[in-house]
């Protein structure tokens, strides 16, 4: 049997003077010597989904639909959605098997939070961000419907300048003594 090495000498910190270094604080005491403390509460918590939850929740506020029996007015949308995304108002409602009036309407924030206990606000940034999320899922996103008309057409747009160029021609605040300015000329 061969002959044990002896362990290698401990390794000393030197100063910029060569001088060892003293060591730092105390020696750490065993954790059943320590005192105990309390620790501080929770201020917030943390909570990390993964994507294919994100995608879920996405595809739920998306595709499914609640009944509602309340009398329905106006459509309705969500934050951040534009107006060619909204759901179209329902022309006819169905009956249920009471017999009652129900229409089928996509699901809001606060429901959605309540089905997958996740909070309302987690829900609206993954909405915000749900092109990004639903990116190269196959899943594709209600786009505008060919025959609507652009929220701000050119039609639109020359029928607002028109209206605001006849008010500035009819008002009684125009007056040729006036240079472009607003002052007084010295006509």
């Amino acid at each position: 049997m061969a002959p044990r090495k002896p362990p290698p000498p401990p390794v000393v910190r030197l100063t910029a003077k060569g001088v060892p270094a003293k060591k730092r604080g105390p020696a750490p005491k065993p954790i059943s010597e320590r005192p105990w403390t309390a620790p501080k509460p929770v201020r917030r918590v943390e909570r990390s989904y993964t994507r294919e939850r994100k995608i879920e929740v996405l595809q739920f506020l998306l595709n499914h639909r609640i009944a509602d029996y309340r009398p329905r007015k106006a459509p309705r949308r969500r934050i951040g959605q534009p107006p060619h995304e909204q759901e179209p108002v329902p022309q006819t409602a169905t009956r249920d098997a009471n017999g009652q009036l129900v229409w089928y309407r996509a699901p809001t924030y606060v429901e959605a939070s309540e089905w997958w206990k996740i909070p309302i606000p987690t829900i609206q940034g993954w909405w915000d961000s749900r092109e990004k999320i639903l990116e190269g899922t196959g899943i594709e996103l209600p786009k505008s419907a060919p025959d609507r008309e652009p929220v701000l057409s050119s039609s639109l747009i020359r029928k607002h300048l028109n209206r605001h160029l006849e008010k500035d021609l009819n008002s009684p605040n125009l007056n040729s003594n006036h240079n472009s300015r607003g002052d007084l000329s010295n006509a």
